[in-house]
């Protein structure tokens, strides 16, 4: 559990990270951005709309939204965390009942934190839309490879000793 905590913080931490470094590349319309914060927009919501603006998404336009608030509402409990009982639940694996914090912070919902976020950047650096994006992406391309290299390496399970 300990291991998938710090994943699935990191995940979000990596695109938060990463929605730093390109803010200034993808014109958000001052519009927009007033919208966010008079109806209170989450920041994953921000993340993935100007995501939207700078990159071809294909058919994750549809899945992210879900994505993003799965990983945030994950990562909120850990960054803010509090102290509270909560009734038990069904672990993944179907066999027993834990505590909830046991089903958040399975190794599959970390395997799947990483993943959105090796999607995310991924896109980000393959398929830019905003010509300043367009530019950063090419300058990332060895990052891209490096990526690349690391996803196969969480298909076959051997992705820590791709890092090593």
């Amino acid at each position: 559990m300990n291991a998938s905590i710090v994943a699935i913080a990191g995940a979000s931490h990596a695109i938060d990270a990463l929605y730093g470094e390109i803010t200034p590349l993808i014109r958000v319309p001052d519009s927009i951005e007033e919208a966010w914060r008079a109806n209170g927009t989450r920041r994953h919501g921000r993340i993935f709309e100007t995501l939207k603006r700078g990159c071809e998404l294909g058919a994750r336009t549809n899945s992210w939204p879900a994505s993003f608030a799965r990983l945030y509402d994950l990562r909120d409990p850990v960054v803010h965390a509090q102290t509270a009982f909560r009734a038990t639940a069904m672990h993944p694996n179907g066999l027993t009942h834990v505590a909830q914090e046991m089903v958040d912070y399975c190794s599959e919902n970390a395997t799947e934190a990483v993943q959105l976020t090796l999607d995310v950047v991924m896109t980000a650096i393959a398929h830019p839309l905003a010509p300043d994006l367009v530019a950063w992406s090419e300058r990332m391309s060895a990052v891209a490879d490096h990526l690349e290299r690391a996803g196969r390496g969480l298909d076959d399970g051997s992705a820590a000793n791709e890092a090593r």
